[in-house]
Order: C-alpha cells, then sequence, then structure tokens
C-alpha cells in the first residue's frame, strides 16, 4: 500500500474512531506503526522535505527528513497475564533540526529567528520529549504521549505560517507573537489592571511589549479583541467578572465595539460573569456596587433588534416619572431586550437571578390591598405597571398609589403579554421619593 493511500485510510478511521483500526493481515508491529503514523500525522505539519510543529509561545520547532520510527519493547510474563499483546515507543527521527525562537525566549536561545541546523537524531535516539509510548492492551490499542510532551502548548500551523529565514521585527507574523506574549502575560497576571489610573494601566498593557532583556518598552501588546486565556476568556471576561472590577477600563474596552456576545469555554458571557460577581458579593453581604456599574454599563450597550430605536423613541420617560437619569436609561436597555423577538432568551441569559441596580418608578397598585407584599410599578408612565415588585416582608397597612420609589432587585419571572417583570427585593433596597401613605387597614 503507498504512503499517500495509507495516510487515507488512517485519516478516515482517525476521525472515526480517534485511532485507526488495524488493517486486516498486518502484524502487531504493523498495527503498532499504523498507530504511531496517526498520532504524529496529526502533530506534524509538513511542508516538502520539513516537518514542523508549532507552540502558542511563538516557537516553532523544524524536522528534515523527518520518519516516524516505532521501537518493540520486550513483553515478560506479568506483561501477558494483565492482557499487554504489544508495547513500545514512538517517535520521529531527522537529518536535521532547527527553531524559530520567540521574543520571550531571547535570553536562552540567542537572536530572535531561526536558529542555525543542528544535526538530528537517529533511529536509537528519537526526540526527547517528541516520543509516546504505543500498546495494545485487552485488544486495544492506544498512544500516550510523553507526559513532558506539551501538547496543550500545541498550537495549529500550517505551511504559510512558516516564518521567514530573515527576521524582521515589523513582520505580521513577528508583531503577531509580540501580542500573543502580551496576551500571555496579561493573562498570567489575572487582568492585571491595577493603581489609581486604571485607564492608563489598561493602555500601557496595550502598547507595552517586552523585550529581550525583560524589560517593558512601546510596542503592539495586548489586542483586547483576539486575547484569550486557555478557558477562553476575553480581556473584557477577565475584567467584568472581578468582584471588584475596574470600571473606568471597562468603559474604554466597551468603546472599542468588543462583542459582547463573545462566549468562554463554559459558554459565559462577560455580562453573565459580571452578575455572577454581583451575586456573590450579595450572597456575601458585601456591595455588588461597582459589578452591577459593569452590567448596567453593558445591558445599556447591548441591542438585540433594530427595531429598538423605534422602542425607545416610544418609550421616553415623563419627567414625573423618573427624568433622564441613569435609571431611565438602564430601564429603557431592560424593556428593549425584553420586548425583541427573543425577549424570553434575553431574560433568561441577561436577566434572570442577576442584581439589578437601582430603578425608579411610581407605584400604581399593591397586592394584597392590605398589607401589600407586592408593588405594581410603573416606570415608562405614570399609570401602567411594568414591573411587580415583591417584598420579602409585606407591608403593615394600605399604600396609597402615586408615591413614586426607588429600589434594587433580582428578576424572577417575565410575562411578555402583558407586559410585566417580576423582581424580588428585600424591604431595606426600598426607597420612597416622597411621602409614604401608608394607612390602616379597613374592615
Amino acid at each position: 500500500m503507498s504512503r499517500q493511500k495509507m495516510n487515507t485510510h488512517t485519516l478516515a478511521l482517525t476521525i472515526l474512531f480517534g485511532l485507526p483500526l488495524a488493517l486486516p493481515g498486518q502484524t502487531l508491529s504493523q498495527q503498532a506503526q499504523s498507530q504511531a503514523n496517526s498520532f504524529w500525522n496529526q502533530r506534524l505539519t509538513r511542508c516538502g522535505d520539513t516537518a514542523y510543529v508549532a507552540f502558542k509561545s511563538g516557537e516553532v520547532d523544524a524536522f528534515k527528513n523527518a520518519q516516524i520510527a516505532v521501537q518493540a519493547q520486550p513483553l515478560n510474563e506479568a506483561d501477558r497475564l494483565n492482557g499487554w499483546e504489544w508495547k513500545g515507543v514512538t517517535g520521529f527521527t531527522a537529518t536535521a533540526t532547527r527553531m524559530w525562537v520567540a521574543h520571550e525566549t531571547l535570553g536562552v536561545y540567542g537572536p530572535l529567528g531561526w536558529q542555525p541546523w543542528v544535526p538530528g537524531t537517529g533511529p536509537a535516539g528519537m526526540f526527547g520529549i517528541y516520543t509516546a509510548s504505543v500498546e495494545k492492551l485487552h485488544g486495544a490499542w492506544r498512544v500516550v504521549p510523553n507526559p513532558v510532551f506539551p501538547l496543550g502548548e500545541m498550537r495549529a500551523f500550517d505551511c504559510s505560517q512558516i516564518p521567514p529565514e530573515q527576521f524582521d521585527p515589523n513582520s505580521a507574523l513577528v508583531q503577531h507573537e509580540f501580542r500573543e506574549a502580551a496576551c500571555r502575560r496579561f493573562m498570567s497576571a489575572g487582568g492585571g489592571i491595577a493603581g489609581w489610573d486604571q485607564v492608563a494601566s489598561l493602555r500601557f498593557w496595550m502598547t507595552t511589549i517586552r523585550d529581550r532583556s525583560g524589560q517593558d518598552v512601546p510596542g503592539p501588546g495586548v489586542d483586547p479583541k483576539t486575547c484569550r486565556d486557555d478557558k477562553g476568556n476575553t480581556v473584557l471576561m477577565i475584567l467584568a467578572g472581578s468582584l471588584a472590577p475596574p470600571v473606568e477600563a471597562i468603559q474604554v474596552l466597551l468603546g472599542m465595539g468588543l462583542d459582547l456576545n463573545a462566549r468562554n469555554n463554559a459558554g459565559e458571557t462577560a455580562l453573565l460573569l459580571a452578575r455572577k460577581a454581583a451575586a456573590n458579593l450579595t450572597a456575601n453581604g458585601l456591595n455588588p456596587g461597582e459589578p452591577n456599574r459593569v452590567i448596567g454599563l453593558m445591558m445599556n450597550i447591548m441591542d438585540p433588534q433594530p427595531v429598538h430605536k423605534t422602542l425607545k423613541k416610544k418609550s421616553a420617560a415623563p419627567e414625573a416619572v423618573q427624568g433622564t437619569g441613569p435609571e431611565l436609561t438602564l430601564w429603557t436597555g431592560i424593556k428593549n431586550g425584553l420586548t425583541a423577538e427573543n425577549g424570553y432568551q434575553y431574560f433568561g441569559s441577561a436577566l434572570k437571578d442577576a442584581a439589578i441596580p437601582t430603578l425608579k418608578g411610581t407605584v400604581v397598585g399593591s397586592r394584597p390591598a392590605c398589607n401589600p407584599k407586592e408593588l405594581l410599578v410603573a416606570i415608562s408612565d405614570a399609570s401602567n405597571a411594568e414591573v411587580s415588585v415583591r417584598l420579602q416582608t409585606p407591608l403593615n397597612g394600605m399604600l396609597q398609589p402615586g408615591v413614586q420609589i426607588e429600589w434594587e432587585g433580582v428578576p424572577s419571572a417575565f410575562t411578555r403579554s402583558p407586559f410585566l417583570l417580576t423582581m424580588e427585593t428585600v424591604n431595606s433596597k426600598i426607597k420612597a421619593l416622597g411621602m409614604l401613605q401608608v394607612s390602616p387597614c379597613t374592615p
């Protein structure tokens, strides 16, 4: 069988089962070689007579005339009794090898760019970390990488990404590597926005690189639109999910037009992480004010449907209800999201069980009338209830409609027709903006 046909067959089986099946008539050694071929061909990028392996650090290793090798290991009686049918080690050999050095490793390897070619290894001395165990145990083949082999640090690579022979610090490749290195440093620092000037701190990360001597110098730093950690978190997610988020720095990021619908590996958005931070603080009896500010900023930007522009014009609140302050802006964003086509999805993913900052409105009713535990509040006008505020403990007496209140709460339910958002709150989170008239219940 030709190498091309065998590789095609191996690839197809790999896609279906992860590792190739044994071909009819193959010896155990031939089956082991087939397993090794599949394992390495998924990790080596072959371009002409050279194979490449690339890492997230920016390092690229090149191997001239790489050949996949397998060495059998003798089985003893205990191995056979334990179910082993074959075991050995696989790696690859090359006639020469060299490395493309990323900028952060300058002090270790030398100048930036390709290092000189050095002699490769022969069949007896396969590359140290580039080895794996191959074994057939209880009738099933498996390939187990060397524990020190940095599989998790490898990145996708194709022949168009081969670094040039002549190092150019202004090339797109090198600029990309600088940004990747800055991203890794930012994430390893836990999103280090510190100091009295949050905006200056953020801009430092975005405009600074670390040179060969370890000094911070001007250059292409962190790119908030592409930088992610190993869990898929963006710069905005890291900052928004903090218990003490740098609000001013987050405002700068939001002004850059970042995708608020971006999700990490766990499916979480920056808004959801901010809500978790607020809920965490609330559950521990701490003030969630800063996370709530971040939540408000993001909710004001979210615009699920183009129709929102029309809705905003129709829902402008009169001065008597809540003026033109941040409470009105916050409510407009919430209502626009709820009245959009995907309003129920918006409620479930962005509002339900999340701490909402202060809102203002006019009480237009209460339930029950005597000792009410639920206040019906109008926000967009002074007569139509839009929010049901459920109290932790009932009021003592009958509440006269028309009083203006402000409150903080957690949405628990929503209906579109009739429109009503239900929010749970503790009595201490409600404040009357005028005289609160509560009269005794009449028989």
